[in-house]
């Protein structure tokens, strides 16, 4: 069975389960700013979390605003990331809200798993 979780007004959140558990957590954010949820890759080891929807810049799966159906140019929507915990243990995995281009992160989440 797999986890989710609305994680926008968290910014540390701990999640538990047992090796080879799956977790999907999804955070707001708008891409029509430039800004995009990406995995701060030096906390990220696959090899104790798993991002199995990893995008090629380490990002994760945007999904458009929607209301009937009907997409909502500049409307915020959300970052999807799915993790598949790969050992036991405690493992930190951060995601930063920033502009690619840009050094500075907007803003942090930092997710905490504790697998066993």
């Amino acid at each position: 069975m797999q986890q989710h979780l609305d994680i926008t007004n968290l910014e540390i959140v701990t999640l538990s389960g047992d090796v080879g558990s799956n977790h999907s957590i999804q955070v707001e954010g708008n891409i029509t700013t430039g800004y995009n949820w990406f995995l701060d890759m030096s906390f990220y080891n696959e090899n104790n979390v798993l991002c199995t929807n990893k995008g090629e810049h380490n990002q994760g799966e945007y999904v458009n605003p929607q209301s009937d159906g009907v997409r909502r140019l500049g409307a915020p929507g959300h970052s999807v990331f799915k993790f598949q915990l790969k050992s036991e243990g405690n493992h930190k995995v951060v995601l930063v809200y920033k502009r690619s281009w840009e050094s500075d992160n907007y803003k942090t989440k930092i997710l905490n798993f504790v697998s066993q």
